[in-house]
């Protein structure tokens, strides 16, 4: 499922970005092979000793050799993470059709990251979202929030949040 920056322009904000963001899930056991399998494709890992690395991280850090293209693969387990594929909907890419995270999941993810980057796609995804399952989005930060024991998190996240709600019913009006 991609998510990221690369989801956030397939939702509608034209923006620029240098990888491709995705949640894969992967058994463990099964990396050494899809390993393999990628570099029959022209993907290889981007660092040494990348198989301690995913089992430290649940992060799979791959390079498309000949385009150069850095691709992130977080190894999904979480049940929100499992609850945002089957959310997400199918994007045509050329010949494919991805799984692409939803409005609502996308923005869930970036509250978590907390970067710069990620605060600007959220303010985006609030300004063109006409229809937004605000429970839900709030319900999943917090409890993020919560595991990661990040009150602020939460609380810099819903003032946000509040602000698109403000902003919705000044709309309506």
């Amino acid at each position: 499922m991609i998510i990221g920056g690369l989801a956030i322009a397939f939702r509608g904000r034209a923006r620029t970005t240098r990888d491709v963001d995705a949640i894969n899930f992967l058994n463990e056991d099964a990396i050494p092979d899809f390993i393999e399998q990628g570099a029959a494709l022209s993907f290889q890992p981007r660092i040494p000793n990348v198989l301690d690395f995913v089992k430290r991280s649940r992060v799979l850090l791959m390079v498309h050799e000949n385009t150069g293209v850095e691709v992130d693969l977080s190894l999904g387990s979480l049940p929100l993470e499992y609850q945002a594929l089957k959310r997400a909907t199918k994007v045509k890419v050329g010949r494919l059709s991805v799984p692409v995270a939803s409005t609502e999941d996308l923005i869930v993810l970036k509250a978590v990251a907390r970067r710069v980057v990620d605060k600007g796609d959220i303010e985006a995804r609030l300004d063109r979202a006409t229809k937004l399952d605000v429970a839900y989005v709030r319900q999943h930060v917090d409890e993020f929030a919560q595991a990661l024991e990040t009150p602020e998190m939460f609380i810099e996240f819903d003032q946000r949040l509040g602000d698109y709600e403000k902003g919705r019913r000044h709309r309506k009006k």
